[in-house]
């Protein structure tokens, strides 16, 4: 907002488009993904379970990945 207000002329039509730009994209941040993720049912707990689920398989094939590496398979 300073920039638009107080940056000149040269630079007005810049400042005006980033100001508006700035508007808008908090305005669909706030209200418009928050009620996406209610339509689409977005649950806390079922994100950590999947996030549980990753690091398990991930900490799975690190441990494989060592032992094939020992030769002990």
């Amino acid at each position: 907002a300073t920039l638009l207000f107080f940056g000149g002329e040269i630079i007005y039509g810049f400042s005006f488009t980033l100001f508006i730009g700035i508007i808008v994209g908090t305005y669909s941040s706030i209200f418009i993904a928050a009620t996406l993720l209610v339509q689409l049912k977005f649950s806390v707990e079922n994100f950590k379970i999947k996030e549980i689920e990753k690091l398990k398989k991930i900490k799975e094939k690190k441990e494989l990945r060592a032992i094939y590496e020992q030769g002990t398979i």
